[in-house]
């Protein structure tokens, strides 16, 4: 998934940067879970973003069908959208 990603923000955006690092949560029970997480970040001006903002939402809600999660996340501008496979929630 990670690897057809890549290529959909290279053709956005010209480019993208991969780095892979390891993420964590605290689940309801008091467990931390800590996981491996591969991110992607694209930068682009402000024509660029309105014209892809779409694209990229609908890129992250496949992502998260496609690897069963729960949601994935997309910073945009410093705004942290949480892309569920149907919906899109803006973190508080």
């Amino acid at each position: 998934v990670a690897t057809n990603v890549f290529a959909e923000m290279c053709d956005l955006f010209g480019g993208v940067t991969q780095s892979q690092v390891i993420g964590g949560y605290r689940l309801s029970d008091g467990t931390i879970v800590r996981e491996s997480i591969i991110t992607l970040r694209s930068f682009c001006d402000i024509s660029a973003k309105e014209q892809h903002f779409a694209a990229v939402m609908a890129i992250a809600e496949r992502v998260c069908k496609e690897m069963t999660q729960e949601c994935v996340s997309v910073e945009v501008d410093g705004t942290l959208h949480f892309v569920e496979s149907n919906a899109v929630k803006i973190a508080a």
